[in-house]
């Protein structure tokens, strides 16, 4: 067993506002790969050769945000109880509470109103993996 002190995660030095626009711009981004992927099953006439590239554009853009905002909150939604105070551990099992009941809401309202609604399945799990880091990076105050 290691002698070494555990370090405690702060919740990052970027102001609430620039954590606030890497949200929206992940969600924007996320959206647009749902979409895309909705229009991709529906086989809409005359959409497929061109939305390919866009995406994956929109998945990779998705996945960078999801990293970004892990980074910008120092994984403190992924912690172990251990390096975690008492109000980071509150924290962040009220963000995961939030994003599971916010997940599950949106995939049954899917399920109920459309029949292939298993399209949405990848990105129910894509959200249900960043929701809490957003909610974290959303909610938490100004670094002192």
């Amino acid at each position: 067993m290691s002698n070494a002190a555990v370090t405690r995660p702060s919740w990052g030095e970027w102001p609430r506002a620039k954590r606030r626009q890497l949200v929206l711009a992940t969600y924007a981004s996320f959206s647009a790969l749902t979409a895309a992927l909705w229009w991709q099953v529906n086989q809409i006439p005359g959409l497929e050769w061109w939305l390919v590239p866009w995406i994956g554009l929109f998945a990779l853009t998705s996945i960078a945000g999801l990293f970004a905002m892990r980074v910008v909150t120092q994984h403190v939604g992924e912690a172990d109880d251990a390096v975690l105070d008492e109000r980071q551990r509150f924290v962040r099992d009220s963000a995961h509470r939030s994003a599971y009941y916010t997940v599950c809401i949106l995939f049954t309202l899917a399920i109920i109103f459309s029949p292939k609604a298993l399209v949405v399945l990848p990105s129910a799990i894509l959200l249900f993996n960043t929701l809490p880091s957003a909610i974290i990076a959303w909610k938490e105050p100004e670094p002192a």
